[in-house]
């Protein structure tokens, strides 16, 4: 009963931020949920007072709840805190290493107590979560466990393929239906955000138009943007923040530095739903983000794109460094464009940049710059950057550089 209510709320909010209609008559988020699942299993994860359990929903006759004892309303809230404290506070922004050290200690607590012993149930490698109360929110993709069989400890994207969801009204089944090699159509938004001698926004923005037919829609006017026909992807890249001054404790992500926010976005977004493309790629921080006010759901860009007919969002939940969100976005970019459906390519990027070692990285990217044509700076520079690093280490092995990033939605 408190799961269907949570969900209800949500919908709320959302058909009242955006103004649509309310869903179908006869048809629940429960129903389409079950039915959704028999390709791929959904799994509620829901903390509880003395222990949690994951809802394992498996098709339209198959619903199992699996115990997770560690998984309590108060250690989730006290992990969400901190995660609060790092992702939101100034010295978090800044401080590496103190991202790098919750990112490990929060992984290990997610990878022993949640994934490692959902996966021991599951007869699958891939499924979606919809990650309830307050542990909505935590970047899931940090969790790893100790394995005594091989010399190195097990990360989750090893091990599956995890998507999340936002919750009611959205739909559930994955779209793995691979597209049709080739150039395909798009659209970006490009802020200046708060470093304008940042200029690996400016070469994402090259890399983007040398493998698309891209639109490029201005931020300083909103209200005159216009999608191409058959758009199947809208970029939107900048510098994000949280702000957390707003009434009542919610939060909004605030993409561009000071020039427009999560309001002024949700306007010509609303005006767009009859043609929002199917994939919204946002390589700002902190673009999938939970808002106070309705705990343990995506109330923000991401269920907005959603709820206005999107079929998935790749964002971040914190900050993520701009050299490996660049890596991340040109290798996607290229495994998109190739064929891959949205979630593989996901997936597939966000291994290659946790596990790929630096001369591979620098071979990708010498490849990636010759097809850019004319000299880029930036790119050089990250080049050079990696060149000086040990050739056969990962450079970006560290969770801060990849675990934030999250794919919501089917």
């Amino acid at each position: 009963m408190a799961v269907e209510l949570a969900h209800r709320a949500h919908g709320m909010v959302l058909r009242l931020t955006t103004g649509s209609r309310m869903a179908a008559p006869g048809t629940t988020w429960w129903q389409a949920m079950r039915a959704a699942a028999t390709g791929e299993p959904v799994v509620l994860l829901a903390p509880g007072r003395w222990a949690g359990h994951a809802i394992v929903v498996e098709g339209e006759s198959k619903v199992r709840s699996v115990p997770l004892p560690a998984l309590t309303v108060e250690e989730a809230g006290a992990w969400a805190d901190r995660h609060a404290e790092v992702a939101g506070s100034a010295d978090g922004l800044r401080d590496d290493a103190q991202t790098h050290r919750f990112l490990l200690d929060l992984g290990l607590w997610l990878g022993r107590n949640v994934m490692q012993p959902l996966l021991e149930e599951l007869d699958t490698e891939a499924f979606a979560v919809i990650d309830l109360g307050r542990l909505g929110g935590l970047p899931l993709a940090a969790a790893w466990w100790p394995d005594p069989n091989r010399r190195r400890p097990v990360a989750l994207h090893e091990a599956a393929r995890v998507r999340t969801l936002p919750g009611a009204d959205t739909g559930y089944r994955p779209d793995t239906t691979p597209r049709i090699p080739g150039r395909p159509v798009a659209a970006t938004v490009v802020g200046t955000g708060a470093h304008p001698g940042d200029q690996l926004i400016g070469t994402e923005a090259r890399l983007l138009a040398a493998c698309t037919r891209l639109t490029e829609l201005s931020l300083d006017e909103p209200e005159r943007w216009s999608l191409p026909r058959a758009a199947e992807l809208l970029h939107i890249t900048g510098h994000a923040a949280v702000d957390g001054s707003v009434v009542d404790g919610g939060r909004i992500t605030v993409p561009g530095g000071e020039r427009i926010s999560f309001r002024d976005l949700a306007e010509p977004l609303t005006r767009l739903a009859a043609g929002l493309p199917p994939v919204v790629l946002l390589t700002a921080c902190h673009t999938v983000h939970r808002d106070a006010r309705v705990p343990g759901e995506h109330v923000g860009l991401a269920s907005i794109a959603l709820h206005l007919r999107a079929r998935a969002v790749i964002g971040t939940t914190m900050r993520v460094p701009d050299r490996s969100m660049f890596v991340f976005t040109a290798r996607f970019l290229k495994l998109w464009c190739a064929g891959a459906a949205p979630v593989h390519a996901w997936h597939q990027a966000v291994r290659w940049v946790a596990d790929t070692p630096a001369d591979e990285m620098v071979a990708f990217l010498t490849a990636l710059a010759h097809e850019l044509g004319r000299p880029d700076a930036a790119l050089t520079d990250l080049l050079t950057w990696l060149s000086g690093l040990p050739l056969r280490t990962p450079p970006f092995a560290s969770p801060l550089y990849w675990a934030p990033i999250t794919y919501v939605g089917r």
